[in-house]
């Protein structure tokens, strides 16, 4: 190897590294612990979304407003995907026990989109079987386009936070 392309070689593998820092994700996410202790009673997990839709209904009877009527169509297919993917992702890859009748639940719900229809931000709340919340998540995606996770990279991040918080039980 010659002077000259051993100095390309250190000049693009140093380019390479600038590069990929650059372009490193810098998702985050916050824990407000309220009772962390009640991680230790959790044998199996469910994961749902925080908010299912329903239908409340109302009627107006001279004057009176005695029931109301609010209709809304089904959770987005990213709601949908996002807690299945979470679900598999917990089950599958890190083999969490997360279960359709699990004795906790971890509650998720996104709270803001990206202008492309992508995942901005997510709040996760794990509750023990009463409905008490154990502890809650904020989970920010990247703040620049080119540090801001795709829908199944933030996915596992998501679900990376959540084993991280978890896993203080062990």
């Amino acid at each position: 190897m010659t002077n000259t392309q051993s100095r390309l070689g250190t000049i693009a593998l140093i380019a390479g590294q600038f590069l990929l820092s650059g372009c490193a994700s810098n998702a985050s996410s916050t824990v407000s612990n309220y009772k962390p202790a009640a991680y230790a009673n959790i044998k199996g997990w469910q994961v749902k979304l925080a908010f299912e839709t329903g239908e409340v209904s109302s009627t107006v009877k001279e004057g009176k407003v005695t029931e109301v009527k609010v209709a809304s169509s089904g959770n987005s297919s990213t709601e949908l995907t996002l807690r299945e993917d979470l679900y598999y992702y917990l089950k599958d890859s890190k083999g969490v026990n997360v279960t359709p009748t699990g004795d906790g639940v971890i509650l998720v719900s996104i709270d803001r989109y990206k202008d492309n229809g992508r995942i901005a931000g997510v709040t996760v709340r794990m509750a023990d079987s009463t409905g008490e919340v154990i502890s809650r998540m904020k989970v920010k995606n990247g703040d620049r386009n080119n540090t801001f996770l795709d829908t199944e990279e933030f996915t596992r991040f998501i679900g990376d936070s959540i084993i991280k918080e978890i896993g203080k039980k062990n």
